[in-house]
């Protein structure tokens, strides 16, 4: 049987470990959750390893778990998502010029890229809006609006391209969808310095 740490300290189960990476995983999400923590990351036999994988059944020498706050964990998300930003408003900004370039049909592929390198910073968005409402935070309103707005230009942007409008499609990408990011990421930087004060 495996040997099961948490944050560098021997976890006792009262009893056997769970035999898989997947039931040590629940096993912990389930404690730590009592105390409005999270699984940070975890290292099966000095590999990362994340829930999903096809490894999940096999057996194990020694796992690392590290916790971490709902809020350290969403102060993680809302910093790397304004680190994303940069990088996919340089995405939108291009795509925007190259649609009135380029023949639609050269331009399908590049479209299709565009909403999938922005669905992490949408579904991140949400999951800490989820967090901002569950924790009665005074930025969550906020934060809720901003990804409306964000939504919202995604859905004209989608609309676009299943109409295959050039001009509409560069329209949103260089309007609603870049005032959705700036918003977002307003929200985002002030919701990083609230949590910081809180803490201290």
């Amino acid at each position: 049987m495996g040997e099961v740490y948490l944050n560098g300290e021997h976890v006792d189960f009262q009893g056997p470990a769970p035999e898989t990476p997947l039931e040590v995983w629940s096993v912990l999400e389930n404690f730590l959750g009592q105390s409005r923590m999270l699984i940070d990351r975890m290292e099966v036999d000095g590999n990362y390893w994340m829930p999903g994988g096809d490894d999940g059944a096999v057996s194990y020498g020694e796992i690392q778990a590290f916790s971490v706050s709902q809020s350290e964990k969403a102060t993680q998300i809302a910093t790397e998502l304004l680190d994303l930003r940069e990088s996919i408003v340089e995405q939108w900004q291009n795509a925007s010029r190259i649609a009135l370039r380029e023949p639609w049909s050269s331009f399908q592929a590049k479209a299709i890229e565009l909403l999938d390198a922005t669905q992490p910073f949408v579904q991140s968005a949400s999951v800490l809006v989820a967090f901002g409402q569950e924790s009665e935070a005074d930025w969550a309103i906020e934060l809720q609006r901003a990804a409306n707005a964000l939504n919202s230009g995604i859905e004209l942007l989608i609309d676009a391209y299943e109409a295959g409008d050039c001009a509409k499609f560069s329209d949103t990408a260089s309007g609603p969808c870049l005032k959705g990011i700036g918003e977002v990421n307003t929200v985002l930087r002030s919701m990083i310095k609230a949590i910081g004060d809180r803490v201290e």
